[in-house]
């Protein structure tokens, strides 16, 4: 889930051409494109549901087809700002992650997405106690008294409840999502990222787990970031390794250490490129 405005990027990135049969939206068979470059690799190519606007009805159906694939794992690629259908897809998928950009209007637009995250997840915890109209004015009023701050919502909406806020924290924080920090430029990005954990854990109750950075040139940072590897003249590698680092991370639940951390030469770096361990 891209948390800015962003189109799907993940079938540009593998080049897939645009017009691939299968939309997960709306067709009735879905029909990977292979991939002869990448071995094993289909790639199911479609448009944003924020274009198609489908129901909130439609997600079920979209989780049916796309486990009724015959391959081993299925990635999907979705723009922010999606409609409820996308969102419930995501937070239905086995490993939800969320790409975020460290600049301040992409960052706006992360913090609004991670707000309807709260609210999907804290409508039904509330609908069970005070049925669906008193929940949808809960969140509504409890928006209203925090003026929209993302910061403090989940509490604003636990006190107008008369719930605990640790009890709403536990339910809406149940399962992880996963940041990929994109567009990386300088080391002091990643501060941003932590903080997007922070703000989001405090203010929203939601586990999200700080597990990738990608850099904005994807050839300066991971050759710094790599310094004790044999440079061939071919990025593909370097870049399987830091996608080797983000699923070693997902599987160890570790996050991306802080820039302080890092080994030598860091600090000297932080204005320009990014150096890593």
């Amino acid at each position: 889930m891209d948390g800015d405005w962003s189109s799907p990027l993940l079938t540009l990135l593998l080049d897939v051409p645009a017009h691939s049969q299968g939309d997960i939206w709306s067709s009735e068979r879905l029909h990977p494109v292979c991939r002869s470059q990448e071995a094993g690799l289909d790639v199911l190519a479609s448009g944003g549901p924020m274009v198609r606007s489908p129901m909130e009805a439609v997600a079920p159906t979209i989780l049916q087809r796309l486990r009724s694939l015959p391959h081993d794992d299925v990635v999907v690629d979705l723009p922010g700002g999606s409609h409820g259908a996308a969102l419930d897809l995501w937070l239905a998928s086995d490993l939800p992650m969320l790409v975020a950009v460290p600049e301040r209007l992409p960052l706006e637009a992360t913090a609004r997405l991670l707000s309807s995250v709260f609210a999907r997840l804290a409508r039904p915890w509330l609908t069970e106690r005070f049925g669906l109209q008193d929940a949808q004015l809960i969140l509504a009023e409890a928006w209203q008294q925090c003026a929209g701050r993302t910061g403090t919502w989940m509490r604003s909406v636990a006190k107008r409840a008369e719930v605990p806020a640790d009890d709403l924290a536990e339910f809406v924080g149940r399962k992880p999502i996963h940041l990929l920090l994109n567009r990386v430029r300088r080391a002091d990005d990643i501060d941003v990222g932590h903080a997007l954990v922070t703000a989001a854990g405090h203010g929203l109750g939601l586990d999200l787990r700080f597990r990738a950075v990608l850099p904005f040139e994807d050839e300066g940072w991971i050759r710094a970031r790599r310094l004790s590897v044999k440079l061939s003249g071919v990025t593909t590698s370097l870049l399987n390794m830091e996608v080797d680092d983000f699923l070693d991370r997902v599987e160890t639940d570790s996050e991306v250490p802080a820039p302080q951390a890092w080994g030598c030469g860091a600090e000297s770096n932080q204005g320009e490129s990014m150096v890593g361990p």
